[in-house]
């Protein structure tokens, strides 16, 4: 397929080249697959079955037209990619005069073809580094066993311990060409090379499978990004059956971490995963109080509630310190707080519960907002 996806645009840009002549590339059978003159596409080429068999350039004078079928007067040139013949380049016009210019079309075309051609095998592993990393998330059984074909035909190894790492844009940060600077991060780490673990892209975070010592690095190193960068980390696997594990545990971290960098081997961090995993077990809960909530405010009423509930909480149930910072007074922070809990049916229970609870939904806001990553 590579003479046939290619020789239309060889066919527009060599004529160009040669002030608009006519212009045919043939396949190893003689047929045109491409031709300044398209009415001729499709049809057989008499000379050009002759310049693939013999692998020699052949000249068909106007005197000559009988012998060979489908052909106009002109230069014919055979394609090589590697020795092979790979099809034939022909120019129409008398050939003493078009002779050099079909040579110099020939060289034209045969380079052009020689660097897709070299091109091939390496976009070729691109495509299977990226299936394989969709592999590996995935975590199936059959998409592990797709993955260690991959893994083999790459000839890569994972060294145990190693994990899932995602970096995502800063929160709040005008990033949006946050892939760019993470993958020149991965370049100057030296992550990008064939032999090291698998990047890619995945739901618009860039995702990275390598060990846990050069992802402990990283996220060092997003630490020092000037606020641009953040970098999430699952925990150590020590096969491939755990990446999913890893992965979600990741995802999970850049959906309620604020940090540069949050790792499950922080403390901090992994409660705030596990606050994650809590609300999504109980969704349907979560979906009733947030329906009692709309069905008691009007929607803008309700974001700003819950925006005012998230600051006392974030500010220890300080309500003069959250009234502060939304420079409100004091008492209508307090009041605020109160119609939400009572809306819920929450203020009989204790502070703790009333904050676990609260806490809950706000992550489980976001995960509706878009951010239901994990499913």
């Amino acid at each position: 397929m590579l003479l046939e996806d290619m020789a239309n645009e060889i066919v527009s840009f060599t004529s160009e080249l040669v002030g608009g002549r006519t212009i045919n590339v043939m396949n190893t059978d003689g047929i045109i697959v491409a031709s300044t003159e398209k009415h001729r596409i499709g049809s057989f080429h008499q000379g050009a079955l002759e310049a693939v068999r013999t692998g020699r350039p052949v000249a068909i004078r106007a005197d000559q037209l009988a012998q060979y079928p489908g052909a106009k007067q002109g230069y014919n040139m055979p394609l090589r990619v590697n020795g092979a013949v790979i099809g034939v380049v022909g120019i129409f016009g008398d050939p003493p005069e078009v002779e050099n210019l079909a040579k110099l079309v020939e060289a034209y075309v045969t380079k052009s073809y020689q660097l897709e051609a070299m091109m091939i095998p390496r976009l070729a592993e691109g495509e299977m580094r990226s299936r394989l990393l969709h592999d590996l998330l995935i975590g199936d059984e059959r998409s592990l066993s797709h993955a260690q074909v991959l893994l083999e035909s790459l000839r890569l190894e994972l060294q145990p311990p190693f994990g899932v790492g995602l970096f995502s844009a800063a929160e709040g940060a005008e990033s949006p060409d946050f892939p760019e600077k993470a993958m020149r991060l991965l370049q100057d780490r030296g992550c990008l090379s064939d032999d090291h673990g698998v990047v890619g892209m995945e739901r618009d975070k860039v995702v990275l499978i390598e060990s846990m010592d050069v992802l402990r690095e990283l996220g060092r190193q997003a630490e020092q990004s000037g606020g641009q960068l953040r970098f999430s980390l699952g925990r150590g696997c020590e096969n491939i059956g755990e990446l999913r594990r890893s992965y979600e545990e990741a995802m999970a971290l850049e959906l309620v971490s604020l940090k540069a960098f949050s790792t499950m081997e922080d403390t901090e961090d992994r409660c705030a995963c596990q606050l994650y995993r809590a609300a999504a077990a109980e969704s349907v809960f979560l979906d009733s109080l947030e329906a009692r909530l709309y069905e008691t405010f009007r929607a803008d009423e309700v974001r700003s509630l819950l925006q005012t509930v998230q600051t006392y909480y974030a500010c220890g149930r300080s309500a003069s310190r959250a009234a502060e910072q939304l420079f409100l007074h004091k008492n209508t922070l307090q009041y605020r707080v109160k119609r939400v809990l009572k809306c819920l049916g929450l203020l009989e229970c204790g502070e703790f519960q009333q904050e676990y609870v609260m806490r809950l939904l706000f992550i489980h806001g976001k995960r509706k907002q878009g951010l239901q990553t994990l499913k």
